[in-house]
């Protein structure tokens, strides 16, 4: 098969009309061609009437790819139609593709309202003893005052068995967006239990969360890191000394978690508050009372 058969086979031409005025130019391509392989047997030019001599080589007078100089080259109708489809295929697919994207980012982000109401929520959970729901709010992943959820949720059980609560003094209020666009939400709020509350130790504090797309609590913190804020651990300490003095064996019971002090199960919170009337009886520190 010869070149020109090759090029009829590959390019099919649906207007030859439309075509002639670019005739000049592929007419010339093809001479070129046929002079690296010689003359084919009944060859002729692809386009009816063009002239088969080759393009001058002299600029003179001629415009780009030989057209006279003052005329433009005419392209094809059908390409130029088909390149302008293409293009606009390709930017109204982009289009599509980007706004799908802020779309869904938009869905998944959760709103001012949202993210305050998840936190109420889960504060709600807290408060009612509901662990389980309280926990469920944060993510697998979560971190609550430095601490890994499961090591923060024992704690919180502990805690739940002395009737602890968290009550909102203000409104929960929107905080700037983290760098990755997670929420932030900051409450005030008053902690107390009756484990503590017997020796005059509450806790206000703002705490923050951080709240992700997924509707999850990701991150619990406060100004003060600690899950144990100091004056809670200064009496933990003091209530376990003299319990493992006045009551040696109840101490090796129920003797304090190592790093909070707290009671480590919450059976043995239920113990601990059944002698805290007795320390604070024998105690020159506690109850803790403001000063008039």
């Amino acid at each position: 098969m010869t070149v020109e058969q090759r090029l009829r086979l590959a390019n099919p031409v649906p207007d030859e009309e439309g075509l002639l005025a670019d005739g000049r130019a592929l007419d010339a391509f093809v001479i070129s061609v046929k002079e690296r392989e010689g003359p084919a047997r009944g060859s002729r030019s692809l386009f009816r009437g063009a002239s088969m001599a080759p393009t001058p080589t002299s600029t003179e007078g001629a415009g780009p790819l030989g057209v006279p100089a003052g005329r433009r080259p005419r392209r094809a109708p059908w390409l130029v139609a088909a390149a302008a489809a293409a293009v606009t295929l390709v930017l109204v697919g982009a289009t599509v593709v980007v706004m799908g994207l802020a779309g869904d980012r938009d869905a998944a982000a959760p709103t001012e309202t949202d993210a305050v109401a998840i936190v109420v929520s889960a504060y709600d959970a807290l408060n009612a003893g509901d662990i389980d729901r309280w926990l469920d709010q944060f993510s697998a992943d979560a971190t609550i005052f430095g601490s890994p959820k499961p090591v923060a949720g024992r704690l919180y059980a502990v805690l739940a068995a002395a009737h602890y609560r968290a009550d909102i003094v203000d409104e929960c209020r929107r905080g700037a967006a983290t760098p990755t666009g997670e929420a932030q939400v900051e409450c005030t709020v008053t902690e107390r239990d009756d484990f503590h509350a017997a020796g005059g130790i509450t806790l206000t504090r703002d705490e923050l969360f951080v709240v992700g797309e997924d509707g999850k609590i990701g991150e619990l913190g406060a100004h003060v890191i600690a899950f144990t804020p100091p004056g809670y651990f200064t009496y933990n300490q003091a209530f376990f000394d003299w319990l493992r003095k006045a009551h040696p064996e109840v101490h090796a019971e129920i003797g304090p978690e190592i790093i909070t002090h707290l009671p480590s199960e919450p059976e043995h919170m239920r113990t601990a508050l059944w002698y805290v009337a007795e320390f604070l009886a024998q105690s020159d520190r506690y109850p803790v009372t403001e000063e008039p």
